[in-house]
């Protein structure tokens, strides 16, 4: 019976999923995820969210208690944008105000907070979050919508809910231009956004970089598969394949999407070789886990330009880890009862007969062949 080792059919993958040299183009990370400027326009906007978001219910003792780091998920107002996360960490500034960095986009300035103890809420006053050289400063501040319009406070607080791990924003905020050819207009505005607890961060080194940009995450695993909320700090949550040797498979899967005025553009994960500037492949391969961390080698997120060639994100390598004191769960080969014993070889057997390094998916039976010649075979189901 003819066998195939999984990893050549990978290779063959990779060798096929373009045939010549793509153009791949490096971009500022975080200048691309500003979104253009826009004027209020009633018929471009979402409906108001009919439910009133829940107001506070749990007590802060300690200023501590709201201080750590957080997925922002909002959901813009404008039709046709894309609803996304971003990573936020919340820091002491003293006994009751806290600094808020990574509110909105990475490139954001830090905004502050006051704590009201009493009512359990954060309040933000209206402040300058973004300055550019065409728009000058541009306020965060809360908005209502009018039968008219827009109004826009700038001499109100922001409310934010505290319930334990979970930020309610109870007012809605905007990013609004102050001067400039832009006054008068607006970067974002929603009027449904929450702050949640997350447990990890993601460290990614960029192909022309001099320092890595960190980014937070949320990191769920559940067996063998592995969910990242914000993955690469582009918004979406990305899904791994973890096998019982620890490597790290991420299917090609959408990463990042973003409004450009007429269509949402949806970037993919790819295989990427930092040396030719190309893509080589469909998906991250090449990730390794242990019990602190995640390591990917190159990878890039990238859509498809009408041209044929490509743009996009190129990273040479990252790494994934938990802030909570969690760990991964490595799936190794070895039971516990044989964990004294040497493991010669390992190897899966799918359905049909063929034999690999790795598993297939769906139905494998599991060989591990020990140094002392013993071996054991079991049944594992990989979807």
């Amino acid at each position: 019976m003819k066998k195939f080792l999984l990893s050549a059919t990978l290779t063959a993958i990779a060798a096929v999923a373009f045939a010549g040299n793509e153009s791949v183009e490096t971009r500022t990370f975080t200048g691309a995820q500003i979104p253009e400027p826009r004027a209020y326009n009633a018929a471009d906007m979402r409906q108001t969210q009919s439910a009133s978001p829940a107001a506070a219910t749990q007590a802060i003792n300690s200023i501590d208690d709201v201080c750590g780091d957080y997925l922002l998920w909002f959901e813009p107002k404008s039709t046709g944008t894309v609803a996304k996360y971003s990573g936020v960490t919340i820091s002491k500034v003293n006994a009751q105000t806290v600094s808020i960095s990574g509110f909105w986009i990475p490139s954001a300035n830090a905004i502050t907070a006051t704590v009201d103890f009493a009512n359990s809420k954060l309040l933000i006053a209206p402040q300058v979050i973004y300055t550019d050289e065409t728009n000058g400063d541009c306020d965060i501040a809360s908005w209502a919508e009018k039968w008219y319009g827009l109004a826009i406070y700038r001499d109100k607080n922001i409310e934010v809910a505290v319930n334990g791990n979970t930020l309610t924003f109870l007012s809605n905020w905007g990013v609004f231009i102050n001067s400039g050819k832009n006054a008068d207009k607006y970067y974002e505005m929603s009027d449904n956004t929450t702050l949640t607890r997350a447990n990890g961060r993601m460290e990614m080194m960029g192909k022309n970089s001099a320092a890595p940009i960190t980014t937070v995450v949320n990191i769920v695993q559940n067996d063998r598969t592995i969910s990242i909320t914000n993955f690469g700090g582009f918004g979406k949550t990305v899904t791994a394949n973890a096998y019982n040797d620890d490597t790290i498979y991420i299917p090609q899967q959408v990463a990042y999407s973003y409004y450009n005025g007429t269509e949402v553009i949806d970037y993919l994960t790819w295989l990427v070789d930092p040396d030719k500037n190309t893509l080589t492949g469909k998906i991250i391969n090449n990730g390794k886990m242990t019990k602190p961390e995640i390591t990917l080698g190159p990878w890039g997120v990238f859509y498809a330009n009408d041209s044929g060639s490509y743009s996009g994100y190129m990273f040479v390598s990252s790494r994934i880890y938990f802030t909570d004191g969690s760990t991964f769960n490595c799936l190794l080969g070895v039971d516990d009862v044989e964990a004294d014993k040497e493991v010669a070889n390992v190897k899966y057997v799918n359905i049909n007969g063929q034999v690999a390094s790795r598993p297939f998916n769906g139905v494998n039976i599991k060989v591990t062949t020990f140094a002392d010649g013993s071996s054991k075979a079991t049944k594992l189901f990989i979807r």
